[in-house]
């Protein structure tokens, strides 16, 4: 018997929205990552940013449409953090 979270996605529910975005970065993490790490080759930065990413899209979670490109909408969240941790890091392929 399948094991269900008490929260089940529901577009009319703002913590289920946040659940089911929260799911759907963790079943597309890998290709997230990936992408920050094309743009941030050392790998421990990447898993900060990647951290991140997570707690942004999960903060923003009511701006993103359900049946939109989930990883489009998460890499271009991402990208922004790259450009903050490049920042931060003085990297000069920061935009300022």
């Amino acid at each position: 018997m399948p094991h269900h979270s008490p929260i089940e996605p529901n577009a009319n529910n703002p913590a289920s929205h946040q659940l089911l975005v929260q799911r759907l970065f963790v079943k597309h993490q890998s290709v997230v990552k990936a992408y920050i790490l094309s743009l941030l080759p050392s790998l421990t930065d990447a898993e900060d940013v990647l951290q991140e990413t997570f707690l942004t899209v999960s903060a923003k979670s009511a701006t993103f449409e359900e049946g939109t490109n989930f990883v489009a909408w998460a890499c271009t969240i991402a990208r922004f953090k790259v450009l903050e941790a490049r920042r931060k890091l003085n990297d000069p392929r920061a935009i300022t």
